[in-house]
């Protein structure tokens, strides 16, 4: 069957939405797994976030186009869009946490603001014996497990504390492995308003400028921060959005060049096709094919 659009879920396999007030989910791997020879296949979720924990096992996650190896102990974040696909080791145990933005929402203090950061892209990490946040790791996701199938009031007033709890830890992980530097917080509130601006109007082709007049601040100040916190420049992240979302449609997707390039905002394919070869180095049509020969 020619495939036209990726596959989009609230929870995999189901079309409907995860019904709760804080919107939280927590089962095992093998709920969705088992029946499935432990393979789940690339799809994403449009409103929902995830976390993958595994306990002494083997994972092969694909993230849009790239492909990770974890074995052990470990965790794997998806934020919402990304377009992710899993293959367990036969009896693996792990669970699994979807939750939407309101997690972010309903936090207070320094976590409302570090929290979202943790999404912005996905996360492969991968923890030890050793590490301090090794013995956190797996209290969450026991009582996350006990807490989401309990009959008790109160329970989803737990479950937002847990993977609060859960995300900090995460965070703490990911600093103590240098992965992520100590910025101000006005300096992160721009850069997370101008992402999820991004979000929003990739599609649009909005220019530098407008981004920076729509969070109240100058293309130069702009430019500068991207450069200096994210290595890049303003511009640049913009497009890496939109070839991402070209490259997941040419990979998870049978949809004809043309269609893609309008689904993203051209009128001209010549011209996406164009950028996408001097972003890349190839055509889009060669970029396909590399994927399906699995370059």
């Amino acid at each position: 069957m020619v495939t036209t659009t990726i596959p989009t879920f609230g929870l995999y396999g189901e079309n409907t939405d995860i019904e709760s007030p804080v919107a939280v989910h927590v089962e095992e791997i093998a709920t969705r797994s088992r029946d499935r020879d432990w393979v789940i296949k690339p799809h994403r979720h449009r409103k929902f976030h995830q976390i993958l924990c595994i306990f002494d096992s083997q994972l092969s996650v694909q993230l849009d186009d790239k492909k990770h190896q974890l074995e052990g102990t470990g965790l794997v974040t998806v934020p919402k869009g990304v377009v992710h696909g899993f293959e367990f080791k036969p009896n693996s145990d792990g669970v699994v946490i979807t939750f939407s933005d309101h997690i972010f929402q309903a936090s207070e203090g320094g976590s409302a603001t570090m929290l979202p950061r943790l999404f912005q892209n996905s996360l492969v990490l991968k923890f030890s014996d050793n590490d301090d946040q090794m013995p956190l790791l797996k209290q969450y996701s026991t009582l996350l497990r006990q807490e989401f199938s309990s009959p008790y009031r109160g329970k989803d007033t737990v479950l937002l504390s847990l993977v609060n709890l859960l995300l900090i830890t995460i965070a703490r992980q990911w600093e103590a492995m240098s992965l992520n530097s100590v910025t101000p917080e006005s300096t992160n509130r721009l850069l997370e308003s101008f992402k999820r601006l991004v979000e929003l109007h990739y599609k649009d082709h909005w220019r530098v400028q407008e981004y920076a007049s729509a969070i109240n601040t100058s293309t130069a100040t702009l430019n500068r921060l991207c450069q200096s916190q994210l290595g890049t420049s303003a511009k640049q992240i913009i497009l890496d959005r939109l070839i991402a979302e070209a490259k997941r449609r040419l990979i998870f997707t049978q949809q004809p060049l043309e269609q893609i390039a309008y689904h993203l905002g051209f009128k001209d394919a010549a011209y996406f096709s164009r950028l996408f070869k001097k972003q890349e180095g190839r055509s889009p049509k060669e970029y396909r094919l590399a994927a399906e020969d699995g370059d």
